[in-house]
């Protein structure tokens, strides 16, 4: 199997799908559990969803408008059942002209930046039908292939060596108290900083600007390899009402002679743009992250 094609296969059951994207599993889990970037890939080519509304946690549900393209509105809706962040989730699908599906998506991170996507949907009445939806599943996978190649899911990139050993700089990650002392641009401090750091653990923090405004932000750790990377989902809201859903990926290199290479990956930016500024803002934050571990060493 390449990255470019899709095998489908129908059974008794239903129908399956595995594909291999050129993308990072955490992009790849990010598009299918994120309304906004659902959204950009879901359904048949030339269709298109208009609204489309995710609670993503087990117990919640969704709910999407299908668009054809001579303007025909079918809608979609279920439950999420079971959810192994960045891993595997199981959600009911129902929709206006079928009854009840069960819906399996499995991720597999195949080490190289790419990844293997296996779905199965079950409870089709007839094979006729099961083919049918493999075929309409089939063409939204194109569709999310074009996404993940295109800006969509533009990232922010930063590399930066510090002169401190691994176990630091991670505990400088996950320890709040130090992720407190050296978070967010200059003159801007952090008065509330909470971190649960495992998988399915949140995290909450506070910045302070410099004339009082408050910033919030959390997110829910979905990968972990101690000492070594994690993956979290990342929303801020920089004023009421406007949320932004994005990720965040860290990956600490241990270079053998006391110091740490850390790659940041921020991910999900909207509008298709990393804001100005936005690189500023880290390269800030790890100014300051290099001065606290120098402190500590």
């Amino acid at each position: 199997m390449t990255a470019a094609e899709s095998t489908i296969t129908t059974d008794a059951r239903g129908v399956q799908l595995e594909r291999i994207f050129d993308a990072p599993a955490a992009l790849v889990w990010q598009a299918w559990t994120e309304a906004e970037h659902f959204a950009r890939w879901y359904g048949p080519e030339g269709f298109t969803v208009p609204t489309c509304e995710f609670d993503f946690r087990v117990g919640g549900e969704y709910s999407l408008v299908m668009r054809s393209p001579d303007g025909w509105e079918m809608r979609n809706f279920g439950e999420f059942k079971e959810i192994v962040p960045g891993e595997r989730f199981v959600a009911t699908m129902s929709a206006d002209m079928h009854d009840e599906t069960t819906l399996t998506v499995e991720i597999e991170d195949l080490g190289d930046g790419r990844t293997k996507l296996t779905m199965r949907q079950d409870g089709w009445p007839d094979p006729q039908m099961a083919e049918g939806a493999g075929g309409g599943w089939a063409q939204a996978l194109d569709k999310l292939e074009a996404t993940l190649a295109s800006s969509s899911l533009q990232a922010l990139v930063i590399e930066r060596v510090f002169d401190a050993p691994r176990e630091l700089v991670w505990r400088a990650w996950t320890d709040a108290d130090r992720l407190a002392a050296w978070y967010g641009p200059n003159d801007f401090t952090v008065p509330a900083c909470e971190i649960d750091c495992r998988v399915g653990g949140r995290y909450a923090i506070t910045e302070r600007t410099p004339d009082g405004t408050e910033i919030r932000t959390t997110g829910v750790f979905q990968e972990i390899v101690p000492l070594e990377s994690f993956v979290a989902t990342m929303e801020i809201e920089p004023e009421p009402g406007a949320l932004l859903r994005m990720l965040l990926s860290v990956t600490l290199e241990d270079l053998s002679d006391g110091r740490t290479r850390l790659t940041l990956d921020h991910t999900g930016w909207p509008n298709n743009q990393v804001p100005e500024g936005a690189d500023q803002g880290w390269v800030e934050s790890f100014d300051k992250l290099a001065a606290e571990l120098a402190q500590a060493a």
